[in-house]
């Protein structure tokens, strides 16, 4: 499904961007996903009564009308580095994989796998402050020189039998999960480079948040969820992620990605909707200085938890807080099933007071699962 950006000016009307997640299932468990950014238009500007298309970056229909799909011949705006530090012009809509949001992740190489920023947060979700968590701190980092996390946490303890070999597989996963091609798997035999991939966003909608600085200057960021465990942050003038984040209760699931077996089925992660709240008195539809902003997203077939970021800036993320299901989840939520319900923001008068609140099911069981 397509999300359509609120332009920043008016919001009565919609800005002409409009942005498809992708994802194309395969016979292992790791399904290639991607982002992509499109623009609606009228193909004759001239015609006023022309219905508007779906039109790619050269000004040409993206879809084909005989079929439905993305035309072969199609380009998407965000552009493909080629590694030489140019730009690849060739067409991608055909393909899920190349362009968008996926390749961007590989922007110039090696020096993007050092720049990526992606987190995690390994300490008790339970007794997160008031305040949350700052993401960006370096003992949130989901990186191999972040002794905080664990081989239980990774679901490798005894992988190998001796230690250095073990110390080793842990280094190797790690640096696979942030996004380094270990395994080689564009076949071009440096597994040094930046892995251009995303995961699957089978049931996630990508959400859109405007943002205006203190300087008047304007930018938007799409926040994509995805089956391999991600939140991924997507500055839209680019397609560029601005960081990622994968929750420790996924950790352990990256083995499965990482091996590949078809014998594996597919995984789940972070596939439940994302939703957004502002503060928003002057109700511009921007987060400007001294408003707020939170993003929730829930996890569907991939657990029983929700969690809620602090996103006001949008370079700075923090965890703000999670519900968890189960018998030793959050008090209240003990009988919480699988997340598949969106949270709402809505407002409510509880005790004569009109209260900011999150309306949601109670889950699903998976003792209805036939099998």
């Amino acid at each position: 499904a397509p999300g359509a950006t609120v332009n920043q000016f008016n919001r009565l009307t919609h800005r002409d961007d409009v942005y498809f997640a992708l994802f194309k299932p395969q016979q292992e468990p790791t399904w290639d996903g991607n982002l992509k950014r499109y623009r609606v238009a009228r193909l004759d500007a001239d015609d006023p009564s022309s219905e508007p298309e779906i039109l790619d970056a050269g000004g040409e229909l993206a879809i084909d009308p005989e079929t439905g799909f993305f035309k072969k011949g199609a380009r998407s705006f965000w552009v493909e580095p080629d590694g030489d530090g140019g730009t690849i012009t060739a067409p991608d809509g055909g393909t899920v994989d190349r362009g968008g949001a996926a390749a961007r992740i590989a922007l110039n190489g090696i020096p993007q796998v050092g720049a990526r920023r992606v987190y995690t947060y390994v300490g008790d979700t339970g007794t997160l402050p008031a305040s949350g968590v700052d993401l960006t701190a370096g003992a949130q980092a989901l990186h191999e020189g972040n002794a905080a996390i664990t081989d239980e946490m990774l679901g490798i303890v005894n992988d190998r039998a001796d230690a250095g070999e073990q110390a080793a597989w842990r280094r190797e996963l790690l640096r696979w999960i942030r996004g380094v091609d270990t395994e080689d798997v564009d076949g071009d035999g440096v597994i040094e480079e930046a892995r251009r991939h995303l995961g699957d966003p089978l049931h996630s909608r990508p959400a859109i948040v405007n943002y205006r600085s203190a300087s008047d200057r304007d930018r938007s960021i799409v926040y994509l969820t995805t089956n391999e465990g991600f939140l991924h942050a997507i500055d839209t003038a680019t397609g560029d992620e601005r960081w990622a984040f994968s929750p420790r209760s996924l950790l352990s699931q990256h083995r499965e990605f990482h091996a590949n077996s078809a014998a594996t089925p597919h995984p789940y992660g972070l596939d439940g909707a994302v939703s957004i709240w502002r503060d928003d008195p002057n109700e511009n539809f921007l987060v400007e200085p001294g408003e707020k902003a939170y993003l929730f997203a829930g996890m569907r077939r991939g657990g029983d938890r929700y969690y809620a970021f602090d996103i006001t800036d949008p370079d700075s993320p923090r965890l703000a807080w999670v519900i968890r299901g189960g018998s030793d989840g959050t008090p209240g939520f003990e009988e919480l099933g699988q997340s598949w319900s969106r949270l709402t923001p809505a407002r409510m008068r509880i005790g004569g007071t009109v209260e900011n609140v999150l309306v949601f099911g109670a889950g699903y069981d998976t003792d209805q699962d036939p099998d």
